[in-house]
């Protein structure tokens, strides 16, 4: 890429190919030479056949000896600016080329830090958050009146909502950056858009909307893809769809081409459209639909679909909008069916696998107290015995005294890193499941978690049921 893009620029500067501008430069040079060189030897030819009173040989001798001579003299008059304006035209284009190799430098160093950066926030925002999102979860609203249930759900909205910008922010980092990968492995996608169907199922219900669900039934029930990408994408137009309409329905549906070579995951919805020459603009980084249709507009970046559209594309498909003006909008999102060998399949894991953790116990490591509450009490309502530690000198006390079924460990604790806990008791701590606790959710944070001896990775802010799959699978 690096190689490729000095040379876009040396076409930009000079308005040719970078291997043709030489030619071009010298020739405009050397043309007016050539013409002056040949010009000068006919004149020279004509003077001696006119005005020298020898006889035809000897004039012809004469012109002989002479043009080598002139053609030596010709050949010096070009080769001179030949070789100043080649050698001018390589110093040139090589003083372009670092130019170009020095900004791209510089930009590589602008983006890596702006991702550090926006990494560093986005902790430092998921420590409250993870407190509002896990306070509300905890709270049973059910006794409260109308006026402070629809508070309540306001809230724990606003909380929701707060926490996918913060995704989006990282996620459109991750894409400038490159560094937004894709994990395929074997999934059975109508399990996935059926959890996802289930988790927003109480949001339409809420509204009075009918949910409707409709999967081909040649679909293949194991693919390769990355799940949590794709749910990301799904869970982007369903969350839409209900963010925007109003009255009447939601319906997904999951269908497949005859040769089962593509798919396409659709949400149609009866609200209130998208205008034709829109259509495109929504698919623009921050892009904000205006109110031209008395619709009151709803809290949002203007990156989820953006993203959407650059994560189907890595899937090798695409997103697209077909939509009629107040009678509702039809989101597709198309993508590459890779079936999985029968001999590959996993076997079939229970959504839900209920696990019993009564009697068990955990040790919770967190230098923030609102995220030691939020956790405890999560872990309390699942039958967890919790202990909790405010930095890593006390869990390493705790740990040295005592077993723990579980240990969940935020990265930064304040005197010392997460690891750096489990490297000094992991030997008295064998049978311990260690679960990364933490803010930091880039890729490479998660994969480096494992590397260094994690059995689980849960980000903040975590969600109940989040904190429960993740138990069900370290304990499972």
């Amino acid at each position: 890429m690096r190689d490729q893009f000095p040379n876009n620029l040396l076409i930009r500067i000079l308005s040719v190919q970078p291997n043709r501008s030489i030619f071009l430069n010298v020739m405009k040079v050397s043309f007016p030479v050539i013409a002056l060189s040949v010009l000068f030897v006919m004149v020279q030819i004509y003077f001696v056949i006119t005005f020298f009173p020898w006889t035809y040989p000897d004039r012809f001798y004469y012109l002989f000896i002479t043009s080598p001579i002139i053609a030596a003299i010709t050949a010096a008059m070009l080769a001179i600016p030949l070789v100043w304006l080649n050698m001018e035209v390589v110093h040139q284009v090589q003083r372009q080329q670092k130019l170009v190799e020095q900004a791209s430098d510089q930009l590589e160093k602008n983006i890596e830090q702006r991702t550090r950066f926006i990494g560093y926030v986005s902790h430092e925002i998921r420590n409250p958050l993870n407190g509002i999102i896990g306070i509300t979860d905890s709270l049973d609203a059910s006794d409260l009146d109308e006026e402070y249930k629809s508070k309540f759900k306001l809230l724990k909205d606003a909380s929701l909502d707060l926490g996918a910008i913060l995704n989006d922010i990282l996620d459109l980092s991750k894409i400038d950056s490159g560094a937004l990968n894709m994990n395929p492995m074997p999934t059975n996608l109508i399990h996935v858009i059926s959890d996802l169907q289930d988790f927003w199922m109480p949001r339409a219900e809420s509204k009075g909307l009918t949910m409707r669900l409709k999967v081909s039934e040649k679909f293949p029930p194991w693919i390769y893809i990355d799940p949590s990408r794709f749910r990301q994408v799904a869970n982007n137009l369903l969350s839409n769809a209900l963010k925007y309409t109003d009255k009447g329905y939601v319906e997904v549906t999951l269908d497949c081409d005859k040769d089962l070579k593509t798919a396409v995951y659709s949400v149609l919805d009866s609200g209130p459209g998208i205008p034709n020459n829109l259509r495109e603009a929504i698919f623009d980084p921050y892009y904000q639909v205006p109110n031209v249709l008395d619709v009151p507009q709803k809290i949002g970046t203007g990156l989820g679909l953006p993203i959407a559209r650059q994560l189907a594309e890595q899937m090798g498909g695409d997103v697209w909008i077909r939509s009629t003006v107040m009678k509702g909008s039809h989101f597709s999102f198309s993508f590459d069916i890779n079936e999985v060998a029968p001999s590959d399949i996993p076997e079939e894991v229970i959504p839900s696998l209920n696990m019993d953790f009564t009697g068990k116990t955990v040790l919770v490591v967190d230098d923030v107290q609102t995220n030691l509450l939020v956790a405890s009490e999560m872990l309390k309502k699942l039958g967890f015995e919790v202990e909790t530690a405010i930095n890593g000198a006390q869990a390493i006390t705790i740990l040295d005294k005592r077993q723990f079924d579980c240990v969940l460990l935020d990265d930064d604790l304040g005197d010392m890193r997460g690891h750096q806990v489990l490297e000094q008791v992991k030997q008295i701590q064998e049978k311990t499941r260690f679960i990364s606790y933490t803010g930091n959710i880039l890729d490479s944070h998660k994969q480096r978690s494992y590397k260094l001896g994690m059995h689980g990775f849960i980000a903040k802010p975590v969600r109940m049921s989040t904190l429960k799959n993740e138990l069900d699978r370290v304990f499972g």
